[in-house]
């Protein structure tokens, strides 16, 4: 308060004051309207008037600072009036955008997932109905229970061939390669012997393959009537949800990958035996094993599938490698002719029910405007968006509750929502690429182009949002929801290069029965009487590679980068070759046959 006010009387400087502080101005302004104000009422009581009278024209305080201010305001330049006005829109458009950020939370929790349809039910729905007694489910358990090292009453830690009460079923007893060894292995003499003394457990797995279906029925949750085989405590993740996409039980696969494997080696054993109807019937149940493994037919169960039959084409492989003469002349005939009825859909992609799981991700995780369309909620979408992730990513410990509605989800939802593509947007990339792959894996390999695929990848760089991380975020939820299917429609045709391989394996041997131990010169030599084409290499299109090389033939594939030399590369043969559970790569299918009655390239690498 400058000099000039103290001068006056108090209820005029009091007055003053409350004006001054009322107009909210810059000090410079509030000093130029203290003077003004001063000298005011100074010229007011030289002319007599009262105290009293002079406030009573001045009029109430909060309005006299309105009009003071409004004046005030108006003698600023013109750059400072429109800076001032800027301000204030940017301040109100500040608070709207927070009134609009928190209705939007709000809005987001209100969109509860519209679950319009039960994923498992429909799945289920694409099973073949089967009667109790045509179940093979029940018949493979019994097989493996008869297999598997007996229960230990008692516990003992200096055992390692015996189980505890309630426990998955191991094979320890069988050797250290539990039924996978091979013949020259250390423990193939014991594996052999065990499996002579638990011939049982063979039988009934054939008898079970024999079976029109395998009966076996998917579920969400851990089933009590399989604890004799996966134990007390059998469960593949902690769940709440049972999400479709994620939740379902398909531990029968594995299972029957193991039922394969223990076929693969008394297949083997029927060589070694010289009883060629055994090898027949044990290459016939891994086949019609293959196909229980696919009932349902997500990507998942034809990846067993693929690899359990290749599990079975690489057995014919070896025993022509190996021991031919084990079979008779109707034998390999019967062989071959078990390999020419296996149906041409078994080395193409089925994409039928794989949109299942997709849909139902969609309908939990999006919300639904009843058009089709609705915006990715990341309210009730972010756990499955981080199942997702960890299902994707190694080693991780997929542990899911999508349980109430946390705060970390909800603040940041809009943002979830806006950055997301929409459920239209998704739904339209999902099905044109099932089109793409469905239509691709109908061609053969060399004529496969999954170019769309990397599409998917570089997807954001053609947004309109051009290359920055609100554009790669646009799409992140589709690279994740949507699988590789280049890479899986590969495994079924190398699948079928496989069956091609052992063919031709069957065809060279029958030739050298019927030319007295010679092999043919060229493959055309096998037409028709033992093929009825030569086979194509699965990468070019071109005949596959044939040489007999001091004595010896050599039948093989260039490979999917078209370097191999004579398939005498050692990358080519993995350790794992002849491991049923292990999935199909490219490099196991470039050395197609080699006669040198040996079995040293099927060795496991140390």
């Amino acid at each position: 308060m400058n000099a000039e006010v103290k001068q006056l009387p108090f209820e005029i400087q009091r007055l003053i004051a409350k004006v001054v502080r009322r107009t909210r101005l810059r000090k410079g302004e509030r000093a130029d309207i203290e003077r003004e104000l001063a000298a005011h009422f100074r010229d007011g009581l030289d002319s007599g008037k009262s105290v009293a009278q002079l406030i009573a024209a001045f009029g109430v305080a909060k309005a006299s600072a309105k009009s003071v201010r409004a004046g005030a305001i108006a003698k600023r330049p013109p750059f400072d009036r429109a800076l001032r006005q800027l301000r204030i829109a940017g301040g109100w458009s500040f608070v709207a955008c927070i009134l609009l950020y928190a209705g939007s939370i709000w809005y987001l929790w209100l969109q509860s997932p519209v679950i319009t349809f039960d994923a498992l039910e429909r799945y289920l729905a694409t099973f073949p109905m089967v009667a109790e007694q045509d179940r093979g489910w029940p018949i493979y358990k019994q097989g493996l229970i008869a297999l598997a090292d007996p229960i230990m009453d008692t516990p003992d830690p200096t055992r390692t061939d015996w189980r505890l009460p309630g426990s998955s079923l191991t094979f320890e007893s069988l050797g250290i390669e539990q039924g996978n060894a091979i013949p020259n292995q250390a423990s193939w003499t014991l594996q052999c012997k065990v499996m002579r003394e638990r011939r049982a457990g063979i039988d009934a797995i054939v008898r079970a393959a024999s079976m029109p279906a395998l009966g076996y029925v998917p579920s969400t949750q851990p089933k009590l009537e399989d604890a004799d085989i996966y134990g007390n405590y059998h469960s593949s993740f902690m769940r709440a949800s049972h999400y479709f996409g994620f939740d379902i039980e398909l531990p029968n696969a594995w299972t029957l990958c193991g039922a394969a494997r223990f076929l693969g080696t008394d297949s083997l054993m029927s060589i070694e035996e010289g009883d060629g109807a055994r090898f027949i019937r044990d290459i016939n149940s891994m086949i019609r094993i293959s196909h229980h493994a696919e009932e349902g037919m997500l990507v998942g169960s034809q990846h067993w599938g693929t690899s359990i039959r290749d599990f079975a084409f690489t057995r014919i492989i070896m025993a022509m490698e190996w021991r031919p003469d084990a079979l008779s002349d109707d034998q390999l005939r019967q062989l071959a002719d078990l390999l020419g009825s296996i149906p041409a859909s078994d080395f193409e992609l089925d994409l039928t029910t794989e949109p299942i799981a997709v849909q139902d991700f969609l309908q939990r995780a999006y919300s639904d405007n009843g058009s089709g369309d609705g915006v990715f909620n990341p309210v009730y979408g972010s756990s499955l968006v981080r199942l997702l992730v960890m299902r994707s990513t190694p080693g991780s410990v997929v542990n899911y509750d999508d349980s109430g509605i946390s705060m970390d989800r909800s603040v940041l939802a809009p943002t979830g929502a806006f950055a997301n593509a929409s459920r239209k947007e998704v739904n339209e990339l999902y099905d044109a690429m099932i089109r793409k792959a469905a239509e691709q894996a109908k061609r053969p390999l060399w004529q496969q182009d999954f170019s769309f695929e990397q599409g998917l990848i570089g997807r954001s760089m053609r947004t309109v949002l051009g290359d920055n991380e609100l554009a790669q975020s646009k799409w992140a939820i589709p690279r994740m929801l949507i699988p590789a299917f280049s890479w899986s429609a590969t495994a079924r045709r190398l699948g079928e290069s496989q069956c091609a391989a052992a063919q031709t394996a069957i065809a060279l041997t029958q030739y050298r029965r019927a030319h007295g131990g010679a092999w043919p010169v060229r493959l055309d030599e096998l037409v028709p009487t033992y093929l009825s084409a030569v086979p194509f290499d699965p990468w070019t299109g071109k005949s596959i590679n044939y040489e007999v090389r001091e004595g010896h033939p050599y039948v093989w594939s260039v490979g999917e980068f078209q370097k191999a030399v004579n398939g005498e590369s050692e990358e080519h043969f993995p350790g794992w070759r002849n491991v049923a559970y292990k999935g199909p790569l490219y490099e196991l299918y470039w050395l197609w046959f080699r006669g040198d009655d040996k079995l040293e390239r099927w060795k496991p690498k140390e």
